[in-house]
């Protein structure tokens, strides 16, 4: 083998381990700024990968030194180069090739787990909002709650009683005074017989045993003269009178009622 053939083959080699010097800055400079990205306290890998870091330095100090022999033997006097150094340069160049593959594995593996790690940042923050919501929602639930109990108290139920009694007494005027006006329109005008005549259908149910049950004549009641006093009042006129003495009667209030067992009690 002549010179310059071996001369070209180890500028080749020379070129290719240069090739891959440059590749494996590269990479080593595209994994310590993915180091720089990791929290400050680095987990199993991110430490096994700064070994692998440091073992490519290594690799890459013993290939600059043999790159600078190699250039050391161009510049010196013609000469066939040991086979020593070529299979050195040979074994570097495939050590190289096997951790720059490993080292792209970790780098994809810390790829991957950094998605992971998104995923579940994006999953906390939803499930921080929920919780942010449900305490929201809870609070004016409790809020509403104790305003409720709060109103719920002796004095309300007393004062919606109250309330309750004044409605029912007001009806209860209002169905007397409807009673004593209609005693009167009976005992002032006896056309109100025809009035309160009852129709076809009432008729022909009296002459059956369950209208006869069923039916009740007011204005025969009203104008019947077995009810009458020893003075000659009619049971019309009489119920009118208990109708006025008790439209007339002072109601007492559940207020005072209330007061009054309290005073009875203390008696």
């Amino acid at each position: 083998m002549s010179y310059e053939t071996r001369r070209d083959e180890l500028a080749a080699a020379a070129g290719a381990c240069e090739a891959d010097n440059n590749r494996l800055r590269v990479e080593v400079l595209r994994v310590h700024t993915e180091i720089e990205e990791l929290d400050e306290d680095p987990s199993q890998e991110a430490d096994e990968a700064l070994r692998r870091i440091r073992a490519i330095e290594q690799e890459l100090a013993h290939l600059e030194a043999i790159l600078e022999v190699l250039r050391t033997d161009f510049s010196d006097a013609p000469r066939v180069p040991s086979k020593s150094v070529i299979v050195a340069a040979e074994t570097a160049r495939v050590n190289l090739e096997k951790t720059v593959d490993e080292l792209q594995s970790a780098l994809t593996w810390e790829e991957e787990r950094r998605e992971q790690e998104q995923i579940m940042l994006e999953r906390d923050k939803l499930y921080l909002r929920d919780a942010e919501t449900l305490n929201t929602t809870l609070s004016a639930r409790a809020t509403e709650t104790s305003s409720a109990s709060r109103q719920s108290t002796g004095e309300s139920l007393v004062v919606r009683a109250h309330a309750h009694y004044d409605s029912l007494l007001a009806r209860f005027r209002l169905l007397q005074g409807g009673l004593i006006s209609f005693i009167d329109d009976v005992l002032a005008d006896d056309a109100s017989d025809t009035l309160l005549e009852p129709n076809r259908a009432i008729e022909s149910a009296k002459k059956s045993k369950k209208g006869a049950a069923s039916y009740f004549d007011l204005r025969s009641y009203l104008r019947s003269e077995d009810g009458e006093s020893d003075d000659g009042e009619s049971r019309a006129f009489q119920l009118k009178k208990l109708i006025e003495a008790k439209f007339d009667e002072p109601r007492e209030s559940p207020k005072s009622n209330r007061s009054m067992g309290k005073t009875a009690q203390m008696g």
